[in-house]
């Protein structure tokens, strides 16, 4: 890390991000960078939303090679992030307070992500993944077993065709015997390596992005109860909001973004459920939540 004229730079090779001693999210390669000026890019990106009132904002670059996010089986990460969003209102409200009329506030920094891969992980069921491994080896099992009952036969033959047909029963008993015992064996082997060459394939779905990059923007437009309502009612004009609603949360930012590949599959299926090359989108992202009633759980 280091600072700079009022430029702040940190850098790591790996970092990763653990909840109630779960891993969930790991960067390689991340480096993160505070500006202390405006960049052209980013002002020519405002210039594609009409509604800005600032033509620049000091941005936070984020750019990693990998990022892994990884959601444990049954791992409720839903409460995590419920706790992790009040600290980060609480911290909110007593580091940038809102002034009483709710018309001054703090514009955050412009944000910009750059990223070689991201992949993100839903695990299946330990069960589940056993129990399909061990049928896919049985159904292999049932394919190689008749061929070495067939090489087995084979060595009938040419024994019967080099001693006759008398004398030879014992030694036949025995060649049976000797496949019957190694037809366990070889299956029960297969099973213990069985993990050792090939890797578990523990994932359910798996959302894999390429090369992408994700601009967000903060503006005064976008800030204020008042700029937010009118923006709810401007991307959802058949649905008015009903007088005197408050939310709990309310905050609004203009994106754009490009990834060039996208994939969503399901296991280890070679086709993927989606695949989308070279996309891209631009445009308003609000998110509201309703501040609930005294009798609200």
């Amino acid at each position: 890390g280091g600072l700079k004229s009022g430029q702040l730079s940190v850098s790591s090779r790996n970092l990763k991000i653990s909840f109630d001693k779960q891993e969930i999210i790991s960067f390689d390669q991340i480096f993160l960078i505070r500006m202390n000026h405006p960049t052209q890019e980013l002002s020519q990106y405002r210039s594609i939303f009409p509604e800005t009132v600032w033509q620049s904002n000091f941005p936070i670059a984020i750019s990693f090679q990998r990022l892994e996010v990884y959601f444990p089986y049954k791992y409720n990460f839903a409460l995590t992030l419920h706790k992790l969003t009040n600290i980060l209102k609480f911290l909110k409200r007593t580091h940038f307070p809102i002034s009483p009329d709710n018309t001054r506030f703090v514009v955050p920094p412009d944000l910009i992500l750059n990223g070689e891969e991201i992949v993100i992980d839903l695990p299946d069921d330990w069960f589940e993944v056993k129990l399909r491994d061990q049928f896919e080896l049985k159904s292999d099992e049932a394919m190689q077993k008749p061929k070495r009952w067939l090489l087995l036969n084979e060595k009938i033959r040419e024994i019967k065709s080099q001693e006759g047909e008398l004398g030879t029963s014992d030694k036949i008993t025995s060649l049976q015997e000797s496949l019957n015992k190694e037809d366990s064996m070889v299956y029960i082997n297969r099973a213990r390596s069985f993990y050792q060459k090939n890797p578990i394939r523990h994932w359910l779905l798996r959302i894999k992005l390429s090369k992408s990059s994700l601009t967000i923007l903060a503006d005064p437009s976008l800030q204020g109860t008042g700029n937010l309502f009118s923006w709810l009612t401007k991307l959802n004009p058949e649905s008015p909001l009903p007088d005197g609603l408050e939310f709990s949360i309310l905050w609004g930012r203009y994106t754009k973004g490009n990834v060039a590949k996208f994939e969503l599959n399901l296991r280890d299926y070679s086709q993927p459920l989606l695949s989308i090359d070279g996309l891209q989108f631009q445009g308003p992202v609000l998110g509201a939540e309703r501040r609930g009633g005294p009798y609200m759980v």
